[in-house]
């Protein structure tokens, strides 16, 4: 490809605050854990039920046999809602996404330069590169990525970016 692709990028908590959540919930805890807290009702139902059939009672309260099923979402959302307060935190805390950025796409390397810092990366230690309604999100690792804002975009550098993407030889997930 040879060319090299250049976009202006300036980071709002409001769209940082967004990303992490859907990272978050990206995370296989959250996504299957209310299949999981449906499905283990199912069984101590259907384990109840059968045991009334067979004329067995179950010595404990009511309270006691449903307390696992309480405490799941209980320890879910404060989880979640924990890991929400931190990850403002530390975007609040990182002067880096107040800076007005300049990210510069070629085949070989990605480069982040603001007004305090300039980082390059190589491609080859890219986990992915995914694309969402609103975001192309370049992943450095598993369970980190930094949004890219495609309405920020005009459709030829998206267009550009989406090429240079799928060009790669990284995992990737565009639209």
């Amino acid at each position: 490809m040879g060319k090299q692709i250049e976009i202006t990028y300036k980071p709002t908590i409001e769209t940082l605050m967004k990303v992490s959540r859907y990272l978050l919930l990206e995370i296989k805890a959250f996504r299957y854990g209310p299949i999981f807290l449906v499905v283990m009702i199912f069984i101590n139902y259907y384990s109840n039920h059968l045991n009334a059939k067979s004329g067995i009672e179950n010595p404990d309260p009511i309270w006691i046999q449903l307390l696992p099923f309480i405490i799941l979402p209980i320890v879910l959302i404060v989880i979640y809602f924990g890991s929400l307060s931190t990850m403002k935190k530390t975007i609040l805390n990182n002067r880096r996404n107040f800076e007005t950025q300049k990210i510069s796409f070629d085949e070989h390397t990605y480069t982040q330069q603001g007004e305090t810092f300039k980082v390059e990366s190589f491609w080859s230690e890219v986990y992915q590169v995914k694309e969402t309604k609103d975001w192309i999100l370049i992943y450095p690792r598993k369970n980190s990525a930094f949004p890219i804002v495609k309405s920020d975009l005009n459709s030829g550098e998206l267009s550009d970016l989406r090429e240079l993407f799928r060009s790669l030889p990284i995992k990737k997930s565009l639209k």
